[in-house]
Parts: C-alpha cells; sequence; structure tokens
C-alpha cells in the first residue's frame, strides 16, 4: 500500500496498522502547515487514548 500522502499514512497507523503505537516517537516534517498540524493532532490524540485506556485498565485491576 502506498499512501496519497503524510495524513493518509498517519491515519493508516492509527486505524489499520494494528501496531502499538503507545510508545510511538514521531516527528511530522511537511511543507503544508495545515497538514502538519492535522498529522500532529492525529497521532498526539490517539496516543493520549491508548495512554489513558492503559490507565483505566490498571485502575480497575486495583480495584
Amino acid at each position: 500500500m502506498v499512501a496519497e500522502d503524510g495524513y493518509a499514512a498517519a491515519k493508516w497507523l492509527v486505524y489499520k496498522s494494528g501496531l502499538d503505537l503507545q510508545n510511538l516517537k514521531f516527528n511530522v516534517h511537511s511543507a503544508n502547515p495545515v497538514a502538519s498540524q492535522q498529522i500532529q493532532s492525529l497521532l498526539d490524540n490517539y496516543i493520549k487514548h491508548l495512554n489513558s485506556l492503559k490507565k483505566m485498565m490498571k485502575d480497575k485491576e486495583n480495584d
């Protein structure tokens, strides 16, 4: 699969790859500032979501 652009690649990582992205370290490089912000936000928000799920599961185990 070849992604059309960086945002499509980021969406593939989040929604289709099945990879554990919880500890993903990344840098966004784009000449398009709007696209750069979209990619950054998508990945940041998804990683925050994964971390909140992990915390919730850990809290549940401690109950």
